[in-house]
């Protein structure tokens, strides 16, 4: 059964929908409905049917909106669109969004059954493609197919022991004896392929999708040979019968294909043309050369081997870089700090650094930033003492570019915890400070110098700190609290002498007591307790 979703905020059209189409003698289940274009999204993700019947006019996602996300993740899916407008700027849209079939309401059920049998007819034959493909991933080379394997991976890595004279007979046993008069060996890596699988037999089996591929885009065109290299990359050997443009444009294919649906991304490097089986390790070495500058430019798919040029190590002052690098983080200048490692990045792409030199840069770096973390006396940070994880991660990068997104990453992350880091420091200094004053307000010579000294730290950086965190003066802040005890006192008392009261709040001189709160109540104590009375009479 082809598994259906309907998509329409409106409950009475869904069950209208529902009730007026013959589903399951037509080989449909509706297996769930949504109100919106992100419910319905989730139900993709969590029931995946086959088909989904799109109303335009839907909240949150619109339909047409839905039509596209839909197109882009999951194209295998099949989509029908209908509205209440007949509107040819929506059908075009629709149709460049992958929708199968588009209806102006009211629907009319013969016409929409019509389409429907139309629809299981592409979804069967495009289920049995897939079932096809499944069935040639599970197959095993014969016995045949694997020893000419062993073959040509002898001849690929210039191991063959037997006398010169027997590899002609080889490749007429094996057909290979027009193929290797004139070829081109294309490696193919399939980047980040570890991140995609969960085991090696899951490796193995889109390896060998991929690989099917190739044959068969390939076989119209030229005869190819295809094994797995060493390094667990696709070796392809085609014959020279097609010209480059035409070798280009069929690994174009195949990339594409790979990309949308398997959503494997594809890189090739594709040797000089060569003339016989002796070259098959020196082709096969060029092959390795192209494949590699991808490294430094991954900006597309396919390279050749005539672009490859000499690696240069990087020409900089290490000192300098450092010491220019800790003057940006010291001043906390990001954005310029951030272009300074762009520079350096740019200039190792285009001088081809050898890889290893490049990570042994990145290495530095990583250092450099243990060593601001020293000079600001925080708490280390644990994401940078596992050293050697960083290593391993570094060397797994496939392009420079990943390389240097990664190591911004870092330091931004860094950044951003260092922040936090002596955000909380600083907090936590101005806190203990407030405490220390209510603790001791009323000592008479409690001031900022004596708040700092009992603090360990400057006066002038305690009042800088008090007021960044606190967003208060730190005298203001003393003399605040002395007062407002003094009031809360009248409040709580009948009778006091003022002289006690200023003492008891820390101030010595009675006068100046009295003044102080005047100048924040409006009003001296002797007057303020005088309203008091009078308003309770």
């Amino acid at each position: 059964m082809i598994k259906v979703q309907i998509v329409d905020d409106e409950y009475l059209i869904r069950q209208l929908l529902i009730n007026s189409i013959s589903w399951k003698e037509l080989g449909f289940e509706i297996i769930c409905e949504a109100e919106d274009g992100q419910e319905a999204l989730d139900n993709i993700h969590n029931f995946k049917p086959d088909l989904v019947i799109i109303d335009i006019n839907i909240p949150i996602i619109d339909g047409i909106q839905l039509t596209n996300i839909i197109n882009e993740k999951y194209p295998h899916i099949k989509m029908v669109l209908f509205t209440g407008y007949a509107d040819f700027e929506y059908a075009k849209t629709a149709i460049r969004n992958g929708v199968c079939e588009y209806f102006v309401k009211p629907l009319e059920p013969t016409e929409f059954t019509t389409a429907l049998k139309k629809l299981k007819i592409i979804i069967d034959n495009q289920k049995n493609l897939t079932q096809k493909l499944n069935h040639y991933n599970k197959q095993f080379k014969t016995n045949h197919t694997l020893i000419k394997d062993q073959f040509i991976k002898k001849l690929l890595y210039n191991e063959y022991n037997e006398t010169i004279i027997n590899i002609p007979n080889k490749l007429n046993e094996y057909c290979l004896e027009n193929l290797f008069q004139n070829y081109y060996i294309a490696t193919v890596h399939i980047n980040y392929l570890h991140k995609h699988c969960n085991n090696n037999s899951e490796i193995q089996l889109w390896r060998t999708t991929i690989t099917n591929v190739i044959k068969e885009t390939f076989e119209n065109h030229c005869q190819v040979e295809t094994c797995i290299d060493r390094s667990n990359n696709i070796l392809c050997i085609i014959e020279h019968s097609i010209e480059v443009s035409v070798l280009h444009e069929l690994f174009e294919q195949v990339y594409t294909w790979n990309l949308k649906h398997l959503n494997f991304n594809l890189i090739v490097g594709i040797s000089n043309l060569c003339k016989s089986y002796i070259e098959i390790y020196k082709g096969y070495e060029q092959s390795i050369d192209a494949l590699n500058l991808f490294y430094w430019n991954s900006s597309k798919s396919i390279y050749y081997y005539n672009e490859v040029t000499t690696c240069h190590n990087i020409s900089f002052n290490k000192k300098d870089f450092h010491e220019t690098s800790l003057k940006l983080m010291r001043t906390n200048e990001i954005e310029k700090l951030t272009s300074h490692f762009n520079d350096l990045f740019h200039s190792i792409s285009v001088s081809h650094t050898p890889k290893t030199q490049v990570q042994l840069l990145v290495k530095d770096l990583i250092e450099l930033l243990k060593e601001y973390i020293m000079e600001l006396n925080i708490p280390e940070i644990e994401y940078l003492n596992d050293i050697q994880n960083h290593y391993n991660i570094i060397q797994k990068f496939e392009t420079v570019e990943d390389t240097r997104v990664w190591l911004i990453q870092l330091y931004l992350q860094l950044f951003n915890d260092v922040h936090d880091s002596i955000h909380s420091k600083l907090l936590n200094l101005a806190l203990e400070a407030r405490t220390y004053i209510e603790n001791n307000f009323t000592n008479p010579l409690l001031n900022l110098d004596e708040l700092a000294c009992a603090l360990f730290v400057s006066p002038s950086y305690l009042s800088k700190v008090y007021k960044q965190e606190l967003g208060v003066n730190i005298c203001q802040e003393i003399t605040n609290y002395r007062l407002d005890k003094s009031k809360k006192i009248l409040d709580e008392k009948k009778k006091i002498k003022l002289s006690t009261l200023a003492q008891m709040v820390g101030y010595s001189d009675v006068y100046y007591f009295s003044r102080c709160f005047k100048k924040k109540y409006g009003v001296s104590p002797r007057k303020y307790v005088e309203t008091k009375r009078s308003k309770i009479n």
